[in-house]
């Protein structure tokens, strides 16, 4: 099994623990959300096998493009039953634009290449601190687009050091834009669960790991 594929069975199977578990805390009503995420990821399998597939010659020869991408899902938190931090008020969501999203980041690849998308998603991480208690998948989303931005120029560098012939820049692109089209389907599901985190249950807060921009990385 490769580390996409791995990395999405992992979720799948928290996924499905703590589905009992905020439904009890919700009366049921997170049980379509919890639906929704992990009928989401089945769906992605098969691009993860492929994606797996294509970096098989890369990880070969110590390239480790899509093993670092994805951060282990062993870096969640422990299960709680409420935020670690007073409930946001519902009235302070405000929905996300992804089509305005979307079409400034491929504006700035065009543009200026991996660095501009870079500081494009710093920029945009940076307006989703301000409230922290909501739009959970877009900044999970947003930080891994982060991770693959800054790490293709070294994958790209590490296949010219080994001589290879092939370059990770296709990869690194397919891995974007894969992510890039998953910002309205994390936009809408951040929609679907504001009312619940507002309730003070921690739904996706604590389900996926916080994605650092490089770090771990290259030995």
């Amino acid at each position: 099994m490769g580390p996409f594929e791995e990395h999405l069975r992992d979720a799948i199977r928290i996924n499905r623990e703590r589905r009992t578990l905020y439904s009890s805390l919700t009366g049921g009503k997170s049980l379509s959300v919890s639906n929704i995420l992990i009928l989401s990821e089945q769906l992605s399998i098969p691009f993860a096998i492929f994606t797996d597939l294509c970096s098989i010659p890369f990880r070969n020869q110590g390239i480790r493009i899509v093993e670092l991408e994805f951060i282990s899902m062993d870096r969640i938190p422990p299960f709680s039953e409420k935020l670690p931090f007073p409930a946001p008020s519902l009235n302070a969501f405000v929905e996300s634009r992804p089509g305005e999203l979307i079409l400034k980041l491929l504006k700035q690849g065009w543009r200026n290449g991996w660095s501009g998308l870079a500081d494009a998603l710093r920029i945009e991480l940076h307006h989703l601190e301000t409230n922290p208690g909501f739009h959970l998948m877009l900044k999970h989303i947003l930080e891994s687009m982060l991770r693959i931005a800054v790490l293709a120029p070294t994958h790209q560098r590490k296949c010219l050091e080994a001589r290879m012939r092939l370059t990770t820049k296709p990869l690194s692109g397919y891995l974007f834009l894969s992510h890039l089209l998953a910002i309205p389907f994390a936009t809408w599901l951040d929609r679907k669960t504001a009312p619940i985190l507002a309730s003070g249950v921690p739904i996706l807060y604590q389900d996926v790991p916080a994605i650092p921009e490089s770090e771990p990385g290259y030995i």
